[in-house]
């Protein structure tokens, strides 16, 4: 009988020691807390630690029969230490996103909150927005902080070692704001007596659970103390910490609830005056909406007014206007639009049930629905046969947040193309003439020359230096009628350009090339910056026209000088500038250089620089001249590139 009750008391211990000690745990628990962070954990004025957090491990300790040892340090020190593995776990900690990444939390222990405390007499924080540029100070690496910036608030931090700490920079002035945890800020104010210097700012912010917390995949640590979490709370030890910490509000003589009382009297004031007022109210309110009702009349006469001004200015504006919605149906539209398009329009017409897409383009209403401006020049067919030219563009109606609609503007420009048409015409003509006197000019010269040889033939024939004369003179005028017919032909009819990708310092280096011996002679220096660009070009066409301008700035120059040539890309087109210092072009000829049979030379044609601008313009390009007297002059060639132009490169 007694071996048996020996038996039964070894099974019964043993099964004591299986539910409680958790066999495989003989070391104890090292766990870390924050040295100074009441009511959860701190040091006394003994050096004794306490707080809720320190109880509530001690009764798991005891409920689950472990050994664990608390160590209390700065909340640094302690996050740095269970990231390094020198501590097992952490008694309290503010569950985050962030943190969630790096440590694993048991159940929570409480539901916790930050606030903003500021001084009593501060009048201009009201919420976390009105940080921004503020000294706030905080415990470091506390959930607070990460709060704050999560928010995007540029504040200026002051970091502390620990909450009281933060809490004496706010009283003694170093900061403006402490943010941090509610009750801590409550308990640690009250016990110093503090409570009437601070208050609290704004909504509770982050209310979340603080739970203890291990490394991320300690799942046995975890599991201890979530066990432990969960018997204490089942047994009522934890209902019994919580209230010997939690109890009672740490408030100042319970403010809270003398301003609810307050708050409530003065509401329950208003709420009888309210009732009071509300008969006469009544009176007034019949009164109100009898006067509002003669405005809404009053109002409406004017909108109608206003809609009829808005029509008749419509229909006063001698273009079509066409408005559509984002349905593309018609929203208002004017007399002068159907008599352009020959269609009948009212409100409700799609674009589609009208083909507009057929007259003017089917891109172009959707362009301006996507908020982009369309214009193109249309022709127009009517039924007599005749043709109207109209200039179409539509544009987007821009709302306050997105595109309403577009609008449609139909200008007929028939009789004003006619009218330039014959201006043009009057222009050709006038500079026709203007050709014809200066061709005539040019050929009465050599002309004149001939016929006075030929008219002394008769009587000075047996003369030799008469006839070496006729022989030497007669030629070079024949020459220069030739020569002076080709230009013609060249001007009045130029060779079809053949486009070819060529490089631009190619071109620069041949033409250069045949001017070295005059360039030495004259004593003219050349500045080449021209680098390898690609032009798309006629190169005998582009090459004779930089050879008449570097004539040109040549023959400027009596005796020395300088030339500069230039060339850069941008966008899709080249820039060549050929600059020079030569004597320049009064302002009152510039705009005649390009004119044919104007020149200032003794001895030329006037027509280099009217064939220059002309083949220029049939290789895509543009010219300018720009001349000051005395400084020089300096000539600007726009050219293609060569992109997305294909063929070989010309060498």
């Amino acid at each position: 009988m007694k071996k048996l009750s020996h038996f039964l008391i070894i099974m019964v211990l043993l099964v004591i020691t299986c539910n409680t000690g958790y066999a495989n745990v003989n070391e104890p628990i090292r766990v870390a807390g924050d040295i100074n962070y009441p009511p959860y954990e701190y040091l006394d004025e003994n050096g004794n630690y306490k707080g809720f957090n320190v109880d509530i491990m001690r009764a798991i300790a005891i409920e689950l029969g472990l050994d664990i040892e608390l160590i209390p340090m700065n909340w640094d020190q302690a996050l740095g230490a269970l990231r390094k593995g020198e501590v097992d776990a952490i008694q309290g900690m503010t569950k985050s996103e962030i943190r969630e990444e790096v440590f694993s939390f048991t159940l929570p222990l409480i539901t916790n909150s930050q606030a903003i405390f500021v001084r009593r007499d501060n009048t201009y924080i009201s919420n976390v927005k009105d940080l921004t540029g503020i000294k706030v100070a905080f415990q470091k690496d506390d959930i607070s902080y990460e709060l704050i910036n999560n928010n995007n608030i540029n504040i200026i931090p002051i970091v502390k070692r620990d909450q009281p700490a933060a809490i004496d920079a706010l009283l003694s002035g170093e900061v403006e704001v402490f943010v941090g945890n509610r009750l801590t800020g409550l308990y640690y104010l009250q016990k110093n007596k503090k409570l009437n210097e601070i208050k609290i700012v704004g909504e509770p912010m982050y209310v979340t659970e603080y739970c203890a917390a291990t490394l991320k995949g300690d799942k046995e640590i975890l599991n201890l103390l979530n066990s432990g979490i969960d018997k204490i709370k089942t047994n009522g030890t934890y209902d019994k910490i919580y209230k010997k910490w939690f109890g009672e509000t740490f408030d100042r003589d319970n403010t809270y609830w003398k301003e609810l009382v307050h708050y409530t009297l003065l509401g329950f004031i208003a709420a009888l005056l309210a009732i009071m007022a509300i008969g006469y109210w009544n009176r007034l309110l019949k009164k109100e909406v009898h006067k509002r009702t003669n405005e809404l009349r009053l109002q409406k006469k004017i909108l109608d007014k206003s809609n009829r001004l808005r029509g008749n200015i419509l229909e006063s504006i001698v273009s079509g206007i066409i408005a559509f919605n984002q349905k593309e149906e018609i929203l208002i539209s004017n007399s002068f639009a159907q008599e352009i398009l020959n269609k009948e329009l009212s409100p409700g017409i799609s674009w589609g049930a009208l083909d507009l897409d057929k007259i003017l383009d089917d891109d172009g209403l959707r362009k301006a629905l996507w908020g982009e401006k369309w214009r193109r020049n249309i022709q127009i067919i009517k039924e007599d046969g005749e043709k109207h030219y109209i200039d179409c563009s539509i544009a987007p109606i821009k709302g306050p947040d997105e595109i309403e609609g577009a609008i449609v503007h139909l200008h007929d420009y028939t009789k004003e193309k006619q009218l330039q048409d014959i201006v043009t015409h009057n222009d050709k003509m006038q500079a026709l003439g203007k050709l014809s006197a200066g061709i005539a000019h040019e050929l009465r010269n050599p002309l004149t020359s001939i016929k006075a040889f030929v008219d002394l033939i008769p009587q000075k024939l047996d003369d030799n230096i008469f006839r070496e004369k006729l022989m030497e003179i007669v030629p070079q005028e024949i020459q220069r009628l030739d020569g002076l017919v080709k230009m013609l032909l060249d001007y009045s009819k130029p060779k079809a350009s053949k486009p070819q990708v060529v490089l631009f310092n190619n071109i620069v280096d041949e033409i250069l090339g045949l001017f070295i011996l005059k360039l030495k002679n004259m004593d003219i220096k050349v500045i080449n910056n021209s680098s390898p660009l690609s032009i798309w070009v006629d190169k005998s066409q582009i090459k004779q026209v930089l050879i008449n301008i570097i004539l040109n700035a040549i023959d400027a120059m009596n005796q020395g000088g300088t030339i500069i040539i230039d060339g850069y890309q941008k966008e899709d087109n080249i820039y060549i500038i050929i600059t020079d210092d030569g004597h320049g072009i009064s302002e009152d000829v510039i705009e005649k250089v390009f004119d044919p049979f104007f020149t200032l030379k003794k001895h030329g044609y006037g027509i280099g620089l009217a064939i220059s601008h002309q083949l220029v313009k049939e290789n895509g390009g543009d010219i300018s001249i720009t001349s000051t007297i005395g400084q020089g002059t300096q000539v600007v060639i726009t050219l293609p590139h060569a992109s997305n132009r294909g063929g070989k490169t010309h060498e």
